[in-house]
This record gives structure tokens, C-alpha cells and sequence, in this order.
């Protein structure tokens, strides 16, 4: 992302006491006066408010010299980064910059990013403009996001911050909450009408950044908000979704789980277009098909003529399989060709599966639409464990 380098690392450099008055120091010339400001304040000039008095003047062979005269105090972020907020106030209320730039940081940068709520008031009370001065307060609101500041968001953005401003690589504040996973944050900026689908430039939308930290509290946030739950990114020849981010192991873990059963029940699919079930069950991921179906996922969705059961027994995932038929799955429901999970398993030559759909009571006398049957698949693929198991059942009964 594309913020500016912010190492403020003069603290221990900057005089435990900020000098709110202006001090008078002569010299030479310009930088000698200067150097006894720095040598005064223990600061280098950056740090420092100077105005030139005098120029001062060589003179001709020394005659008629005059001394450089300057007078100096701390600047306004010496007073922010060191200073009380009285501090801060005293200086800029009595004319002292508060839009000076130091190695890229203004005064309201700094109180931003360090969460100094009174601070970035007093600096906005004495004259910045944020909806003119657009990139400086809108640096400032992503530092605030970043460190989590709910507050100084709060104040920078009904001051007229953008709430949408975003860095070089197209990141908003929202963004930037997200990826540190600052709940609270999002939350406020979504309030304060934050886009609920902004992208960065690689087309990752907020929703996706949540998906990754594995939030589900700012995923329910920003599908309430209306943020598009199948919106896609391609990337490596592949489609990808908010859920395959939520989803991207066998066993992701809880918090993912969380996230997928949110976006699932938004009707968010992956991007090879299959739901959080289907999906689980065809990874074998256990834990996680238990949980979406404690979240009240429907165990008999169909997409395209597969079930939950018939990806888990084609993929040959037994636990998943006994896990599906223990909360009500239907063991003889068919696919579009009319395959059974009894006959996908029989085919695949998977015996534990056949076994555990046959102990549920799946019929093994359903033929498919061209007439196969789990007993006559069984015998085509040569599987003769499974065509004893078969022909043992149909004798019982």
C-alpha cells in the first residue's frame, strides 16, 4: 500500500518541554543562526519554526557588518510528536504553520496515526481544510484506520474527509481497517457510508480482504452494507471469489467458517460457481461441513444437479459422506444423469462408502437414466468387492 515512510523516531531528540514562545538567536549569517537555534532546542531545523529578522550583511572589508537574526521555536509537530495538546493549541493559535512538512508528515499525519483525538481536533480547528486539502487529511484518515483510531476516523471524516480516499495502490480506509482487522473501525466507516465495494488496484474488493483475515463480524458488516458477495478477480488463469478466500484449505478454521457460513447465506458461490457445501465436501474438510450445517446450510442444495452427497462420494470423502447422512441428506437423491451416490461410489470402487450407504438404506435398485444400476457399474469397473457387497444386500432383502 502506499503510504509515505513514517519513521518518527526524533522523540527521544525533541526537548521535554515544548517552547511555546519565540527565542532570538544571531549569528554570522543564516546558517549559524540556525545552528544555535538547533543547539538550544536539541533540534535539528526541520523540527523548528524559524523566521528570518534579519538577513544580516558582510559589509565591505568587515566594516559595516551585520549579524543574521532569526527567531525559532518548536514547530507545530515537535509540539504534536512531544508535546501536551496544550502545547499544540498554544502554537497554533498563535500563527505557527500547521501544514509544515517534515520528511513527508504534517502535524495532522502524525496526531492521526498516533490515535491523539484532541490533537487532531485543535488542527483542524485552526484552519485545515480537508475537503480541499484532500491528500494530506486523507493520508491522515488511512493512518488513523490503520492503527485502529475509531475516534480520530470518526472526527477527520464528518470534518470533511473522504471517506473513500484511497492510496496509490487504490487501498481506502476501509481497506486498511480491514487488513489490520480493526472490527470496530470498519464498522464505524461503513456508518459513515465507507464503499462497501471498493477495490484495489489488483481488483481484491473489501469483502475479499475480510474473507482473508478470516473477520466474520466485518463480513456481516459489509454484506449489510451491500457489498456484492460474488463479485470475482482473476488471477493465475483462475476466478476467485470472497468465499474461495474464506475457504482456501481443507480445514481453515473456525473464523473461516464463520466468514463462509455469512457469505453463504448471501448466496456467495466460489468462482468455479459451487456453494460453501459443495465446495466443503468436495475438500473432505469434516469440521467445517459440520459447522455450515449447524449454521443451517440445507445438507440437499443442488447446483447443477450435484448435491453435497454426491460431490463428497464422488470425491470419496467417507467421514464427510457419514457426516452428510447423519444430519438428513437424501442417500438416493440423483444427479442430472440420474447417478445415485450409491452408484458414484460403486463405480469409483470406494467399499466404505458403499457400506456406509448401504447401512443408511440407500437403494441399490435404482437404475440411472440409461438404465445402469450400482450393481451393474460395480461389475462393468471389475470392483468384485463391491459387487459381493451388492449382491449380499439384494439377497437380504
Amino acid at each position: 500500500m502506499g503510504l509515505p515512510a513514517f519513521q518518527l523516531n526524533m522523540k527521544e531528540k525533541i526537548m521535554s518541554v515544548i517552547a511555546r514562545e519565540y527565542q532570538q538567536f544571531v549569528g554570522k549569517n543564516l546558517e549559524e543562526a540556525s545552528q544555535a537555534a538547533e543547539k538550544t532546542f536539541s533540534l535539528p531545523a526541520k523540527f523548528l519554526d524559524i523566521q528570518v529578522l534579519d538577513k544580516g550583511s558582510g559589509g565591505f572589508f568587515g566594516m559595516g557588518s551585520r549579524p543574521a537574526s532569526i527567531k525559532a521555536r518548536a514547530s507545530v509537530l515537535a509540539a504534536v510528536m512531544q508535546g501536551s495538546a496544550e502545547d499544540v493549541k498554544a502554537l497554533a493559535t498563535s500563527g505557527a504553520n500547521v501544514r509544515a512538512v517534515v520528511d513527508d508528515i504534517t502535524p495532522i499525519m502524525s496526531a492521526s496515526s498516533n490515535g491523539q483525538l484532541d490533537k487532531v481536533q485543535i488542527l483542524l480547528d485552526a484552519g485545515l481544510k480537508p475537503k480541499e486539502e484532500t491528500d494530506r487529511c486523507g493520508i491522515s484518515l488511512l493512518l488513523a484506520a490503520s492503527g485502529g483510531h475509531t475516534d480520530v476516523v470518526e472526527a477527520l471524516v464528518k470534518a470533511g474527509t473522504n471517506v473513500n480516499y484511497h492510496d496509490t495502490a487504490g487501498a481506502t480506509a476501509l481497506t486498511y481497517a480491514i487488513e489490520k482487522n480493526h472490527i470496530e473501525t470498519a464498522q464505524k466507516l461503513l456508518s459513515l457510508k465507507a464503499n462497501a465495494n471498493s477495490k484495489s488496484d489488483n481488483n481484491l474488493t473489501v469483502l475479499m480482504f475480510a474473507a482473508i483475515q478470516g473477520c466474520p463480524e466485518i463480513t456481516n458488516a459489509l454484506l449489510t452494507a451491500g457489498a456484492k458477495p460474488n463479485a470475482e478477480v482473476f488471477s493465475n488463469g483462475w476466478n476467485w471469489r470472497a468465499l474461495d478466500f474464506a475457504l482456501p484449505e481443507k480445514d481453515p478454521g473456525e473464523k473461516n467458517y464463520a466468514v463462509a457460513l455469512a457469505l453463504a447465506k448471501a448466496g456467495a458461490r466460489t468462482g468455479m460457481d459451487k456453494t460453501a457445501m459443495i465446495a466443503m465436501a468436495s475438500k473432505g474438510a469434516v469440521d467445517a461441513m459440520k459447522y455450515l450445517i449447524q449454521g443451517g446450510l440445507n445438507v440437499n442444495e443442488k447446483v447443477d444437479g450435484h448435491s453435497p452427497l454426491l460431490e463428497a462420494v464422488n470425491s470419496g470423502h467417507l467421514e464427510v459422506v457419514k457426516v452428510l447422512i447423519g444430519a438428513g441428506a437424501n442417500i438416493n437423491d440423483t444427479d442430472t444423469p440420474g447417478w445415485t451416490p450409491l452408484m458414484y461410489a460403486s463405480y469409483n470402487g470406494n467399499a466404505e462408502v458403499v457400506k456406509a450407504l448401504l447401512a443408511a438404506g440407500a437403494s441399490f435398485t435404482t437404475k440411472s437414466k440409461d438404465g445402469a444400476t450400482a450393481l451393474s457399474l460395480a461389475k462393468n469397473k471389475g470392483n468384485a468387492e463391491i459387487v459381493k457387497m451388492l449382491e449380499a444386500a439384494g439377497e437380504k432383502n
